[in-house]
């Protein structure tokens, strides 16, 4: 009751602090979860590249970012642009304080929990991926009471603009497709060559080596017979031994590394669990932070991709190179799905890697460079609309941050 009340007071305080505090049309606010990541990353990159005379404000948990944001400032804005750098703690009263003064606020996971409403600013929600799993009013398995708030809502297609309208419960009107700033270096092959290579240096690997990346979404708790605690799903729990063992057969004989990348809130990032096959290595949260990569440039130099029920594969299809969904299976998988799994595991776009054949197959489709269909191909072309210009570029101009 009292969190409650401290709620809805701060909910009034926040709405009188809009009228009485005025935005500066220069103050650009982003936030990310984790910090600095994801669209807001790359959103605010291509800002400092094509925008000039604002300041930029990150409001994060970890102080110890700030050493890597002021780096990236340096060599990506130059100083006769005319932009300047703040870096603050999210759980201050001065990151506040520029989260109200900013006219332009975009974030991933929300702002602050309170402040659901907005005068003379844009506060634009850059969700983390088109859900393939039910997210906001869509999700009745795990119903959050408080949705993400934004005034403006980002898509890739107009499939998923009427979904996202659905699942923030705001009109499609509000919902721009512009596609992801993250995928734009996706739609980009002419830079894959240089984030290929990046990515062998930072894994130690010779430039002859393919990679595959694995990205398995975390699972909740199940509880263990017998015990009154719950231990916590993996992808191991839903991969077969033998899938695994003939992966590090396939990867070994194609010359390949097949690199695990573990979502931050897996089990397995806290735990001595190894996987004992030659060419599969796992990369947990301390593991990725020391590779000092963007996510999303890792995964435009790697040559192929498995998933499970991940937003990702949507965006892989854009890059046109081998996909395979592996660990996924519906009768197991606790949350509702948007859309019929046949949607995506029939797709030509994707493999369903369900038996040691399927794994022959899908490392044979990377050892020839054998690219998948067609984006128009089949059903998968509802998940892409065909686009004019980037999708950073579409969102700044959207909000009125012109070039």
């Amino acid at each position: 009751m009292l969190k409650f009340l401290a709620y809805m007071l701060l909910k009034l305080v926040d709405r009188l602090l809009q009228v009485v505090v005025p935005a500066r049309s220069d103050y650009i606010c982003y936030l990310s979860k984790p910090d600095y990541s994801d669209n807001a990353f790359y959103l605010y990159k291509h800002a400092l590249q094509h925008r000039c005379n604002l300041k930029h404000i990150w409001l994060v948990r970890e102080d110890a970012l700030r050493s890597r944001i002021v780096r990236d400032f340096a060599g990506w804005s130059p100083s006769e642009s005319g932009n300047s750098l703040v870096v603050v703690s999210k759980l201050s009263l001065s990151g506040y304080y520029y989260f109200l003064r900013s006219r332009y606020v975009f974030h991933t996971h929300g702002g602050y929990a309170f402040s659901n409403w907005s005068l003379r600013r844009h506060v634009v929600s850059l969700w983390h991926g088109m859900p393939i799993k039910c997210i906001g009013t869509l999700n009745t398995v795990m119903p959050n009471p408080t949705l993400t708030f934004g005034t403006l809502h980002i898509a890739t297609s107009r499939f998923f603009q009427y979904v996202m309208a659905c699942a923030f419960n705001v009109p499609s009107s509000r919902v721009i497709v512009s596609g992801l700033p993250r995928c734009d270096i996706l739609s980009k092959k002419e830079e894959f060559s240089a984030a290929s290579a990046s990515v062998r240096e930072a894994l130690g690997l010779q430039d002859d080596c393919q990679v595959v990346l694995w990205m398995p979404t975390y699972r909740t708790g199940v509880k263990r017979k017998n015990a009154k605690i719950k231990r916590m799903r993996t992808f191991l729990d839903d991969t077969p031994e033998e899938l695994i063992e003939e992966i590090s057969r396939c990867a070994g004989a194609a010359n390949t590394e097949v690199v695990v990348k573990l979502h931050p809130a897996d089990a397995l990032n806290y735990s001595d669990v190894t996987l004992k096959h030659k060419n599969i290595r796992i990369l947990r949260v301390q593991d990725w932070s020391d590779i000092d990569i963007p996510l999303y440039d890792f995964i435009a130099g790697v040559d192929a991709l498995m998933s499970d029920v991940s937003s990702v594969l949507i965006d892989y299809l854009l890059t046109e190179r081998p996909a395979g969904v592996i660990g996924f299976d519906i009768s197991t998988y606790t949350r509702d799905l948007v859309f019929s799994e046949d949607h995506f595991l029939k797709s030509k776009r994707l493999l369903h890697i369900l038996t040691v054949g399927d794994v022959k197959e899908f490392f044979r489709r990377v050892e020839s460079g054998e690219i998948n269909a067609p984006l128009g191909s089949d059903v998968s072309s509802v998940f892409h609309d065909e686009l004019s210009e980037s999708s950073s570029e579409t969102i700044l101009k959207t909000v009125g941050l012109l070039g």
